[in-house]
């Protein structure tokens, strides 16, 4: 991770990038007095009616036992466990109110 940095132009707003080893990127800002989303962007399906970036997917191993572990931890699970095209997907949402989708390719046997 490199160092946070102020934003140009912004009383007191940071931002810092996450990198990993492989190159993917998450750049994170935070700004103070920033306004919260509006609450009908907490639901997947509401959400796709508005224009802008829906949400992060992760493809995790074993999405039961990480729906129950974030639901031990209080994380807020907007869609519980269900099966959509090809793989299994819960949504939660950040500390903020942002979709994450967590992912788990079904098996094909």
């Amino acid at each position: 991770m490199r160092p946070q940095v102020r934003i140009p132009d912004d009383e007191g707003g940071r931002v810092a990038m996450l990198v990993n080893e492989g190159g993917f990127r998450v750049e994170l800002f935070e700004l103070p007095d920033a306004a919260p989303l509006p609450d009908d962007r907490r639901h997947p399906a509401a959400d796709l009616r508005t224009h802008g970036v829906k949400h992060l997917a992760y493809q995790v191993e074993d999405i039961e036992a990480w729906q129950d572990r974030l639901r031990d931890l209080g994380a807020d699970i907007v869609w519980d466990l269900r099966v959509h095209e090809d793989v299994n997907v819960i949504f939660l949402t950040d500390n903020t109110g942002n979709l994450v989708e967590l992912v788990e390719p079904l098996t094909v046997g």
